[in-house]
Formats: structure tokens, sequence, C-alpha cells
């Protein structure tokens, strides 16, 4: 659950839903000033994910029109064994347009 409490987002016009501060693929919030990155925006609580938010949001503050594709998000279950996955679930591919490669050792 993103910690957002005691912000004052809605103070300032920034749009939250269940805690989490509302955000586009450039990292910006409602209000054109605000950008936000990280666990408080309640999309991939990965380190991975919110650095890239961070550099998208810094890209964009500084007039690069830049923004992260959750599509290609790298996932990874730390156990044994370890399982990984990058991309789109399966079932939301379009048949014709996708190509599903699958390895299992």
């Amino acid at each position: 659950m993103p910690n957002t409490e005691g912000l004052n987002l809605e103070g300032v016009g920034v749009e939250v839903r269940n805690g989490a501060i509302i955000v586009d693929d450039h990292s910006r919030t409602n209000v054109p000033s605000i950008y936000a990155a990280g666990d408080v925006t309640g999309k991939y609580m990965l380190a991975s994910v919110a650095k890239v938010q961070g550099i998208v949001a810094a890209e964009n503050v500084a007039g690069i029109n830049s923004r992260i594709d959750y599509n290609l998000v790298p996932m990874v279950v730390f156990s044994d064994p370890e399982v990984a996955s990058v991309g789109i679930a399966a079932s939301r591919m379009i048949p014709s347009t996708w190509l599903l490669r699958c390895r299992i050792p």
C-alpha cells in the first residue's frame, strides 16, 4: 500500500486513488508541475521501476519527452527455483500480432 498519508496531496490538487498518486507514463500527476515516482504511484513496487520512473520524471522536467513502458517491466521471484518474467501476459496478447516464446529448462 502506498504511503502518501500526510502529504497534503488533496490540498494541492493531486489526484489520489486508494492511497496511490495517479501518474501517466511520463511520471506526471494531474498537476502540471508535480511528478511522482516509486511506491507512492502504486504501479509496481519494485526498485527497478522506481528508478526508471525517477529518471523519466527528471527528463520530462528537463524538457525531454521521456516515458516508461509498463509492458516491459521485468519481475523476479527470489525463490528456489527462481522465477522471472518480462512483458505482457500471454492472455493479453493478440494472437496474430505477437510472438510468444517460452523456455523451460
